[in-house]
């Protein structure tokens, strides 16, 4: 009995290893640079740094409906595995579209968000195929849907599991 108990406690241990964190490789917090946030053609309005955080003082203001992308992240998803996004968002009504997107274009997950004036905790999973299905790479992407609005986003986390932990 006890070697069972034993087992069982090292499998959770392995399962958790990866639970919490984040696997995005670029600034997610933005309390000292917006580096790594791109917006989607040149001409788009650059994305921003604004003191009005959900988490901290800072988050990520963007404004227009062109959009912004984090760069790609390598070799980080395991096949057939659950994964969950969470992020603060805001804005000025409408909706915010967040997509995860393979180095081969195709969508992991994606989510309509309604959007406010006041800071909300959002969150959604998705899971992975098999191996070889989707990619070695993945970005995420976030547009707000009505031209000429803006919308805010701050402590924006990648995590294995199904659900969030704390950012």
């Amino acid at each position: 009995m006890r070697e069972i108990l034993l087992s069982a406690l090292a499998v959770a241990q392995v399962l958790s290893a990866n639970a919490g964190v984040n696997l995005l490789t670029c600034e997610t917090d933005f309390e000292t640079t917006d580096e790594g946030w791109y917006g989607w053609y040149p001409e788009a309005p650059i994305p921003m740094r604004t003191q009005d955080g959900a988490i901290g003082t800072w988050s990520l203001e963007v404004r227009g409906t062109e959009g912004v992308r984090t760069p790609f992240v390598w070799d980080a998803l395991k096949p057939e595995t659950d994964y969950t996004v969470s992020f603060s968002a805001k804005g000025d009504c409408g909706q915010l579209h967040l997509a995860l997107i393979t180095v081969n274009w195709q969508w992991l997950g994606t989510r309509y968000v309604w959007l406010d004036p006041v800071w909300r905790r959002q969150s959604y999973s998705f899971r992975t195929g098999k191996k070889g299905s989707f990619g070695r790479a993945f970005c995420l992407q976030l547009q707000h849907k009505q031209a000429g609005e803006w919308f805010r986003i701050d402590g924006i986390k990648i995590e294995e599991g199904k659900t969030a932990t704390p950012y």
